[in-house]
């Protein structure tokens, strides 16, 4: 990972520091734009110069403040974004720890047909194991290629996005959209933030790593099982579990 460098006079150290500097341009911007809408000039308007003056002034602020938001923007985008081969297995593993449930990843297909053409795309599914392994009671298999429709058959919120190399968490105006379904992110994308900010040279693995330190474990989960398997999104361990043991591997 490249090393991240952040502007020294804007004083920001930990997630809460880019988010209340957001906050501020946020406010500052709608008082602005306000001010500068409330400015109405009329052909004899005694004040026209000085109104003219002002709203140059203000458009110039407010080109500003948009210049800074997309700055801590691209910040947080960057701070957030891995290969889709560790993110991918680090939301699914974050997620079994951090709720009362066990999640999987599927690979999903999705084919359209526009007259002769064809079109094929690729998703992610991050999907509660009650559904994956009711869709498929005769055996669930992490590295097959399931068809689209399944997403009919899911009951429990989940996550799909399209297969690409590499994702963000999160931007300035939240948790990206893919990932949006599950709130728990957040603290995830906090502490992904926080690490990176205190250790710019930390590498990507070692990051998530340590982002998922200090959840509750267990026994599948443990101290010394890396959660990411760039050949197997859910990892070998999940083709070594039985049904039981998969369903158990939740939160305690």
């Amino acid at each position: 990972m490249k090393t991240i460098k952040i502007n020294p006079e804007l004083n920001i150290q930990n997630f809460d520091d880019i988010i209340s500097r957001i906050e501020e341009y946020r406010q500052n911007y709608q008082e602005l734009s306000d001010e500068f809408d409330g400015i109405k000039i009329s052909l004899f308007d005694t004040e026209k110069d000085y109104k003219k003056r002002r709203k140059s002034l203000l458009k110039e602020s407010l080109t500003e403040l948009k210049e800074k938001f997309s700055y801590l923007d691209n910040i947080i985008i960057e701070l957030t974004s891995f290969d889709a081969n560790l993110i991918i297995p680090f939301v699914t593993e974050y997620l079994s720890r951090n709720t009362f449930e066990r999640y999987l990843t599927m690979n999903v297909k999705r084919v359209e047909y526009y007259g002769r053409s064809t079109q094929v795309d690729y998703y992610y599914f991050i999907c509660n194991v009650k559904d994956v392994l009711g869709y498929q009671v005769s055996g669930y298999n992490p590295d097959g290629v399931y068809d689209y429709s399944i997403k009919d058959e899911l009951s429990n919120t989940f996550i799909h996005v399209m297969q690409k190399s590499s994702y963000n968490l999160m931007s300035a105006d939240g948790l990206t959209s893919g990932f949006k379904n599950f709130p728990e992110l957040l603290e995830a994308a906090r502490r992904i933030i926080n690490l990176r900010l205190s250790n710019p040279r930390l590498g990507e693995e070692e990051c998530l790593n340590l982002a998922l330190g200090g959840l509750l474990s267990n026994e599948s989960t443990t101290k010394d099982t890396k959660p990411y398997n760039r050949t197997n999104i859910n990892g070998k361990k999940i083709k070594e579990m039985t049904l039981k043991e998969i369903f158990s591997s939740q939160r305690r």
